[in-house]
């Protein structure tokens, strides 16, 4: 056998060996991306290691973001350890109310879980009288909301990493 031939069959194997290992490891992060879709979806956590581009491609594509959705990105991003799933952790610290992980989540309401998950001050009517209705008009006098919104109004992915973009910077500025 030539030295030219034997070079050309050890490239063969070598590359077969690669083909595999890429079918497999492909194989493998299909089932992992299938079921962490279904985690965010779901608003059950999986195990969230920052906001991966995965995540926020998830998220970006939605015309309406979920409790689920918000609660575990709003969570995370405030550093907050909890067990079990964000949205039920929100739940039972009283900040998302009368809502399931699959509903849309409106601006009032997303207001609240930011002010409280980041611990917000707000202004002088939100420190009486806490709740959605007085978050939302903090986070608006904060400049936290931008542009044309209304309490009611539901929230695009795009948007909703916006608002949450802009707490996030204003919190490492030490506002």
């Amino acid at each position: 056998m030539s030295p030219h031939t034997y070079c050309k069959i050890k490239i063969k194997i070598i590359l077969s060996i690669f083909l595999l290992f890429l079918t497999t490891f492909f194989l493998q992060a299909q089932e992992e991306l299938r079921d962490h879709n279904e985690d965010i979806s779901s608003g059950t956590d999986g195990d969230f290691i920052g906001s991966t581009a995965l995540e926020l491609e998830t998220v970006l594509e939605v015309p309406a973001v979920t409790c689920g959705q918000a609660a575990m990105f709003v969570l995370n991003s405030a550093g907050i350890d909890y067990s079990g799933s964000s949205f039920d952790y929100a739940v039972s610290k009283g900040w998302l109310k009368n809502t399931t992980p699959g509903n849309q989540i409106s601006m009032r309401a997303l207001s609240f879980l930011i002010m409280k998950a980041f611990s917000i001050k707000g202004d002088i009517m939100y420190r009486l009288f806490p709740g959605p209705r007085y978050a939302y008009r903090s986070m608006v006098s904060l400049s936290y909301i931008q542009g044309v919104s209304d309490p009611s109004m539901k929230i695009s992915g795009d948007r909703f990493l916006l608002i949450l973009g802009n707490v996030l910077t204003a919190q490492g500025e030490g506002q």
